[in-house]
């Protein structure tokens, strides 16, 4: 009986270790995809400012 109470325990202990490890993992992926997320925010920002550049060079180029 008490050994089955041990494993009983042992089990539900795994269990609770496998769903901390898991939060864990899923945590450490959002967090390296939000970064991920915010650097090409970054990116997309520059390369709209620059085509809002050139778009209106060429248009004061087309003006003359």
């Amino acid at each position: 009986m008490i050994l089955n109470n041990i494993a009983y325990v042992i089990l539900i202990s795994s269990y609770i270790l496998n769903d901390f490890l898991f939060m864990f993992i899923d945590n450490v992926l959002v967090s390296r995809m939000e970064d991920k997320e915010a650097e090409l925010k970054k990116e997309y920002t520059k390369l709209h400012e620059r085509y809002t550049e050139v778009r209106f060079a060429v248009i004061h180029i087309e003006a003359y």
